[in-house]
């Protein structure tokens, strides 16, 4: 749960430097937590019954 919950908090702390590296505002770069908020769940279910081995 730690690195789950750093992975997302992470993005918002570095927020500023993001968007000043891709060249767009700090509000269009917040679209990035919002991707991570809604794409990591659905990445998790989706994933959850892959065989381990595979990956």
């Amino acid at each position: 749960m730690f690195v789950l919950g750093s992975g997302e908090l992470l993005v918002v702390g570095l927020l500023n430097l993001i968007a000043a590296d891709l060249q767009v505002s700090v509000p269009v770069a917040g679209v990035l937590v919002l991707g991570l908020a809604v794409g990591r769940p659905i990445l998790t279910a989706l994933t959850i019954k892959l065989n381990k081995r595979m990956i």
